[in-house]
């Protein structure tokens, strides 16, 4: 369950119908029924005899299948590595029994420490934005250098604790700075190495422009000292990957810039949510729904997985479909090549060179089968790839494995044909002809 997330998910996957969609597939139906309903009657129609050689439409029609097939087999393998590496992806930060929850108005120091008191409550922090919610941007830069966009988070002291940030070089705000939002800021270990590379960070001045359209959500000064360097983490959606750049600017309780209360709970429990919950309503008169750190991972891994399970489901009907039409028209090849199977025979062909036929053109139509549906798979696997860098454009064993599933059901449907081939009786058959 994903108790206050259905809006983002929602958001994530609009379920609205679309009139444009229907339509579409009402079109592609009428255009389906037409197309292959129509060369059929139209030949039956003609009176003319049957042509003795293979039809290329109906041979493209078979590798046109087994094309789909691989292409759904190898973009569900891709995506459920992606979805795999995803679930083990590690965001930077420890989510385990964190509870994030908007604020109406900015929450007193009283209140923050009475959340933090509770027997449910491990520790509590305040910030302008949770991590996995989105990554908010602001133009910063050495103070000798053009200020760019950057992402930049408000955040009380207890905040790297709290989501067990490390810090891998000098300090954190302590409490004074942070209730006089001093002018000192922490950057990520990434900032320190675009901004500076070639040397320590520690000390150095950086120049903060203020938000022209939202001046509230700016910090009061223009200049700040870097105290400290931490780790690098994930504060926009996973499909992102870690932050290129993050600056850190100290908060309080009272800060209109940090209305997002962070709970580390000592179990996240539903009896904990709903004191949460009672307590923030009775302080802010009202609260959005509280939700999870690994409830936002659900949802942000949900549209991997369901993908990978509309793939994978299409994938195995088409295979169904390519199954049985390979079956058919090496069924209908062995019947309109009896004669000629029957003369081979006569002449002393062996079973076994009469299996291969039938079985070489099977391998055939999987053999170009896979090479299309390989391609295709490959631009398809390069549109999620773009989404989620966890995808492996070019994942071999997605690739293999669909593969291989193409051929061994090829080969499997042409083995009933080929039997059937290798047990024509050629004394019959002439007389027959």
């Amino acid at each position: 369950t994903v108790p206050g997330m259905v809006g983002r998910l929602v958001r994530l996957l609009p379920l609205d119908p679309d009139l444009r969609v229907l339509g579409f597939l009402l079109l592609a139906a009428v255009g389906a029924t037409l197309v292959f309903g129509l060369a059929p009657a139209l030949k039956a129609s003609s009176g003319k005899p049957d042509s003795r050689r293979p039809s290329r439409l109906r041979n493209a029609l078979v590798v046109t299948q087994v094309a789909v097939c691989s292409l759904l087999l190898i973009v569900a393998g891709v995506l459920l590595r992606g979805s795999a590496a995803l679930e083990r992806y590690d965001p930077g930060f420890d989510t385990h029994n964190v509870v994030s929850a908007t604020l109406q108005s900015p929450p007193t120091a009283r209140f923050v420490e009475e959340v933090r008191s509770q027997t449910w409550s491990e520790t509590s922090a305040l910030a302008a934005q949770a991590p996995l919610l989105g990554r908010l941007t602001l133009s910063i830069g050495p103070v000798n250098a053009a200020t760019v966009r950057c992402g930049y988070n408000f955040v009380s002291p207890e905040y790297f604790d709290l989501l067990k940030i490390p810090v891998v070089r000098g300090r954190v705000f302590n409490a004074g700075e942070a209730r006089a939002q001093a002018p000192v800021v922490l950057i990520s270990e990434a900032t320190a190495r675009q901004f500076w590379p070639r040397q320590d960070p520690i000390g150095e001045i950086v120049r903060i422009e203020p938000q022209l359209q939202d001046r509230a959500a700016s910090p009061s000064f223009r200049r700040a000292q870097i105290i400290g360097i931490v780790h690098d983490i994930s504060s926009g959606d996973l499909s992102e990957g870690r932050d290129t750049t993050m600056f850190y600017l100290p908060a309080a309780p009272g800060s209109a810039n940090a209305q997002m209360l962070l709970v580390r709970m000592k179990a996240d429990t539903e009896a904990a949510r709903r004191a949460l919950n009672a307590m923030i309503e009775h302080e802010t008169s009202g609260a959005r729904l509280t939700y999870s750190l690994d409830e936002i991972i659900t949802v942000e891994t949900f549209p991997f997985k369901l993908s990978f399970a509309i793939a994978a489901f299409l994938g195995v009907l088409a295979l169904a479909l390519a199954v049985s039409g390979v079956y058919g028209v090496l069924s209908f090849l062995v019947m309109q090549r009896r004669r000629e199977i029957g003369i081979r025979i006569a002449l002393g062909a062996p079973a076994a060179a009469v299996v291969r036929l039938v079985l070489g053109q099977s391998a055939r139509f999987a053999l170009w089968g896979a090479a299309i549906g390989a391609a295709l798979a490959l631009g398809v696997s390069r549109i999620f790839a773009s989404l989620l860098e966890e995808i492996n454009t070019y994942e071999p064993l997605a690739y293999g494995a669909g593969i291989i599933a193409v051929f061994a059901a090829a080969l499997a449907a042409a083995y009933w044909p080929s039997r059937r081939a290798a047990r024509i009786d050629p004394a019959s058959t002439l007389r027959c002809e």
